[in-house]
């Protein structure tokens, strides 16, 4: 009875009247209808205004763009040509240029130019130092004269004794007496090369022979050939040092002996209680030949008194 009555429910429930029946006809219809529309025909419609306006938005934003790099460039322009300006106006209006020779720089030329009396006096220790300018590059390098002057005034080098060179004229030097200036005017050395010689030379104690100059760092063969023939040595005025009695420290400071060796003669002489010979410097000490013929013309004996 349950059973039948289950089964009289759901026949009512699924069996539809006619009105139903069509009610579901139209609608399947409409539903076919429109997804004939969405996936026939409209694809084949145009659709030209979105686009349009798509492009349109598309050159607006590019035209923005392109307005805001051009701002940021000049922006930028105007930055550098200012950084460009800060320090130039004041010292390029002072400058007045004219044909002129760099190595013959004096407080009158500067003045003329319009370089400050600081730049004249940098330029005039440079010549005086022994510098000279060959090129016009040189003159670019000094530190006193701006990228901006050196444009202006570049031109306008002329060097009087670029094409044929003036014959240098030596005078004789006496090695152990000059000073610096004398190797500068005398024999054309550069101011810091004859400083080294100086130098050189009181740490020695004097030269004994000119072809120790052979030894000063900076000096080539062909300068010592060119020099050679003015060079005057004195071997009288070598300032020598007594073996026996001269302390470590004084041994240690002449430039021919090294602290191995200095240690040597050090020990030996206080075994031997002094030298009898400077060849002994040799047999007992063991020095080299090399360097007890350079040491040897800087030694002497005053023999110690037996004890």
């Amino acid at each position: 009875m349950m059973y039948r009555s289950i089964r009289k429910w759901l026949k009512d429930f699924f069996t539809l009247s006619k009105n139903e029946q069509r009610g579901i006809l139209v609608l399947l219809f409409f539903i076919i209808l429109v997804l004939l529309v969405n996936g026939v025909v409209v694809p084949i419609l145009p659709h030209a205004e979105p686009e349009q306006e798509d492009t349109a938005f598309q050159r607006q934003i590019s035209q923005f763009i392109a307005a805001r790099q051009r701002m940021e460039d000049s922006i930028q322009t105007t930055r550098l040509q200012n950084k460009g300006r800060l320090k130039r106006p004041q010292a390029l209006l002072k400058i007045h240029p004219f044909p002129f020779d760099p190595n013959l720089m004096n407080q009158d030329l500067g003045k003329k130019l319009g370089l400050s009396e600081k730049q004249v006096l940098t330029l005039q220790n440079y010549l005086r130092k022994g510098g000279r300018f060959k090129k016009k590059d040189d003159f670019k390098k000094m530190y006193c004269i701006s990228d901006a002057e050196y444009e202006i005034l570049a031109p306008y080098i002329h060097f009087q004794h670029s094409q044929k060179k003036t014959k240098l004229i030596y005078h004789t030097v006496q090695l152990n007496r000059c000073d610096s200036a004398d190797l500068v005017h005398n024999l054309h050395l550069s101011s810091f090369l004859a400083r080294r010689i100086i130098k050189f030379r009181t740490a020695l104690g004097n030269f004994y022979t000119q072809t120790q100059l052979k030894e000063v760092y900076g000096l080539t063969p062909e300068t010592y050939q060119k020099i050679a023939p003015y060079l005057h040595c004195d071997s009288s005025q070598v300032q020598k040092i007594d073996l026996n009695n001269a302390s470590f420290k004084e041994l240690l400071h002449h430039p021919y002996l090294n602290y191995d060796n200095t240690l040597k003669i050090a020990k030996i002489r206080s075994r031997l209680h002094g030298y009898a010979r400077l060849e002994q410097l040799k047999t007992d000490a063991y020095i080299p030949d090399s360097v007890y013929r350079k040491i040897r013309p800087y030694l002497y004996l005053r023999p110690q008194k037996m004890k």
